[in-house]
């Protein structure tokens, strides 16, 4: 295994791919590979850790059609080990960077938006060829599971890819509503594929809300402001929608492809995520020639009128999302493309890479483009595609400037200008809430401008978003109250101000990623040695060791009673919040000697007594067993493999280990079904 300490993707290094092919043609293989729609086998040695077998797989469309070597790759570690992970990830994309002769552009975009919204993490690395040195990669992670756990309430929903599963074309994944499913299945898709019809249907109830005439179900323009947030994310789409108009990254919803939505089980709104900019900065505007202004000129509101954008267009259509939209484009404008900012990331990127650059055996384009192109204007060819078909990529610098420049002229673009409104002030009261308070929040402003309106909008955990007015006391102090949450919960927050005109101003301006937040203080109770009843296993990334009654894999813990006599559960709690150690009350009944009770940890305890309403962290967590009075037993666990549980080697036993498969309601003996070292974060019984 990797040490834990080091991260997949450093954006302060160039990593260092290794793959090893069975046969020397490993270019036929791998296109062998794509014509039968396989993996082909490698060995994948990354800094000198070495994954005996992977999967790769050439990926991309135009991308792919280069002359050379330099061919985008997808490497699916688990392809043919179950649960092989590098880091914690099972899937690296290895982009070329085609029609980017300064193979920084999404790397770029990427680092700047990732203060703001959704967006892959990013990295560069050399990538070698049965010892042949292939070139500079960008690794980009995959929109996944692992991905949608960071950024959203939980793991468990929807994703979708925007773009034909099949013969990707523009315009094929416009958001557009369709009468017919199958309509969808040509222009959408579905990465979750358990999910099925019902999961299209989901979509389709989506471009319904966007899209469809009220006579066939849709949202009159009256209805639409307040009820398309129970189908969509809208503060993220707008977000989405301002970060590829300031950075002229129209192969995208734009295109009509080339970007994600997801919908989380327990959020259940579709929000969009962004997805393959290495044509950002103008490149795409300019190759095709689909707009023949400025590419700096661009529109702040282009396509805001098209009949086939909707998300566009509906959501520019309503004056209050109108107005957050130019919030955050305001905000992108002066953080993101602030000529410092943005000069930092693009240099630091650009001498990182460089040597590796010039090192280059095939290069898509000559290594003096490379270093012409951060800074001026360079001309190209299609990267092996078309060739002769010469094209102007923009300096990157010189047209986030003059982006920049155009969108900060008043006289230009006088929506962009921002009210005069200043958080003076934002106190809570209490200070450190804690289990059973509600919260005060107040706040005063400062500037030529006052608010005429103030929300608070707040989340649980990253759960759905609540909206608070928030009433003003005659002294410029505005207040709202969040009522009272069971402790150890995050609470995070953000304020929305709209001035006399309907301008807006969000506080803190990066609402969604950078907001303000508190954590309800928790109970503190005593220790006291494990008795007979113990947390005996669990398992945070089932995969396919066990389905509950729902036919559903879900998280488990398997409490068990190691004594002699039956035990009264009755009175006995489980949580995997040290701080709230009564979120679950185990079911009412009587545990026998040596008897196994499964928890479901599933986050549906509507679904039965032995369903826990918390869900169990694969990265690693602690879970407690608690009466009333004290902590009986605590467990701390690290990353989990998929199906591999973290267990008593042998029932009730002190020993704790990583052990596959699993044994979920079974007793445990991991001697005989083999067992990995223990880990160093791994902990078991009281602590």
């Amino acid at each position: 295994m990797l040490d834990a300490d080091e991260r997949l993707y450093d954006p302060a290094k160039v990593r260092e791919l290794r793959l090893s092919f069975e046969g020397a043609d490993w270019q036929s293989v791998l296109q062998r590979g794509r014509a039968l729609g396989q993996d082909a086998r490698a060995r994948l040695t990354v800094d000198g850790t070495v994954l005996e077998t992977i999967g790769v797989r050439y990926k991309g469309n135009t991308s792919l059609s280069v002359n050379g070597p330099k061919k985008p790759l997808n490497l699916s570690l688990d392809a043919f080990t179950a649960g092989q992970r590098l880091w914690g990830y099972d899937v690296v994309n290895l982009n070329n960077g085609w029609a980017d002769p300064s193979q920084l552009r999404e790397a770029v975009a990427f680092t700047l938006l990732r203060n703001y919204m959704p967006v892959p993490q990013v990295s560069f690395a050399r990538v070698y060829a049965n010892n042949t040195y292939v070139g500079v990669y960008l690794m980009m992670e995959q929109i996944d599971k692992t991905f949608v756990e960071a950024w959203f309430a939980g793991r468990d929903g929807l994703i979708f890819k925007g773009d034909n599963p099949k013969d990707i074309t523009l315009e094929s994944s416009t958001l557009n509503y369709q009468s017919a499913l199958r309509s969808y299945k040509t222009g959408y898709e579905l990465k979750t594929t358990s999910a099925g019809d019902e999961g299209y249907q989901l979509l389709q109830e989506l471009t319904r809300a966007l899209d469809a005439t009220t006579a066939q179900g849709g949202l009159s323009d009256q209805d639409f402001p307040a009820r398309i947030h129970d189908q969509l994310d809208v503060d993220l789409a707008l977000w989405y929608l301002a970060g590829n108009n300031l950075l002229g990254n129209y192969d995208s919803y734009y295109a009509g492809h080339n970007y994600y939505l997801y919908r989380d089980a327990r959020d259940p709104r579709f929000s969009i995520l962004n997805w393959d900019w290495n044509l950002s900065f103008g490149t795409f505007q300019n190759w095709f020639g689909r707009v023949t202004r400025s590419v700096a000129e661009t529109d702040p509101f282009d396509q805001s009128t098209q009949r086939n954008r909707p998300l566009t267009r509906r959501l520019l259509k309503v004056p209050e999302f109108r107005a957050d939209y130019i919030a955050h484009l305001r905000t992108l404008r002066d953080e993101a493309l602030d000529g410092a900012q943005i000069g930092e990331v693009a240099r630091a990127y650009h001498d990182l890479i460089a040597e590796a650059v010039h090192a280059e055996p095939r290069p898509l384009y000559a290594p003096e483009l490379f270093d012409q192109n951060l800074g001026g204007d360079v001309m190209i060819n299609m990267g092996g595609v078309g060739a002769g078909q010469q094209m102007k990529v923009l300096g990157l610098l010189p047209l986030a400037e003059a982006r920049r420049a155009y969108l900060a002229d008043g006289a230009k673009q006088p929506a962009l200008v921002a009210p005069d409104l200043r958080l003076a002030a934002q106190t809570l009261e209490p200070a450190a809430p804690a289990t059973g308070q509600a919260v005060r929040v107040t706040a005063a402003f400062s500037g030529t401008e006052a608010p005429a309106r103030l929300e608070l909008r707040y989340r649980v955990e990253r759960g759905p978003e609540t909206r608070l007015p928030m009433t003003a006391d005659g002294a410029g102090r505005w207040t709202a109250e969040i009522p009272s949450q069971p402790a150890g919960r995050d609470v995070s927050y953000f304020l929305r101000a709209a001035v006399a005109d309907g301008r807006s101003a969000f506080f803190p301006a990066a609402n969604l990623t950078r907001p303000f937040h508190y954590r309800v203080q928790g109970v503190s109770l005593p220790r006291r040695p494990a008795g007979d009843l113990v947390i005996n296993e669990l398992l945070a990334d089932n995969q396919a060791a066990r389905k509950d009654p729902y036919g559903e894999l879900e998280d488990w813990v398997e409490v068990y009673n190691r004594g002699v006599a039956p035990v009264d559960l009755a009175g006995w709690y489980l949580s995997d919040n040290p701080d709230s150690p009564w979120d679950f009350p185990l079911p009412p009944l009587s545990l026998p000697a040596k008897g196994h009770l499964l928890i479901w940890a599933d986050g549906q305890p509507e679904q039965g007594a032995d369903h826990a309403p918390f869900r169990l962290s694969r990265g690693g967590e602690t879970v407690v067993l608690a009466r009333r009075d004290a902590v009986y037993d605590e467990v701390v666990f690290g990353p989990q493999a998929a199906d591999e549980s973290h267990g008593r080697r042998l029932d009730g036993l002190d020993d704790w280990t990583v052990c596959w498969p699993a044994s979920p309601g079974a007793a445990n003996d991991c001697r005989a079904r083999g067992w990995r070292a223990f880990a160093p974060w791994a902990g078991g019984g009281l602590r």
